[in-house]
């Protein structure tokens, strides 16, 4: 709910301490609220370090790399269910 175009200026700064900080939106999502969202305009608020995903599969994908090949602590933080992602590795 707070993803939006309005709001987003709030996350500004929010993960520059982040070693790999990833910002994922579902537009599916989005659409049945209808609200739209652009990955540059979630790019512009967070800058360039970083990765912004909107696709389900693709956050999977990036994840399971990070905790596959190196330790890792994970935080994931949604008000939803990141595209409907099965979290078992």
């Amino acid at each position: 709910s707070s993803l939006d175009a309005h709001f987003l200026p709030e996350y500004k700064n929010s993960m520059d301490d982040a070693r790999h900080a990833i910002v994922f939106f579902d537009e599916e999502t989005l659409k049945q609220k209808n609200r739209e969202l652009t990955v540059e305009e979630v790019q512009d608020v967070f800058g360039p370090h970083v990765q912004v995903i909107n696709q389900p599969g693709s956050l999977q994908q990036l994840v399971h790399s990070l905790i596959t090949t190196q330790p890792t602590v994970l935080l994931l933080m949604s008000s939803g269910t990141f595209g409907g992602i099965s979290w078992e590795f």
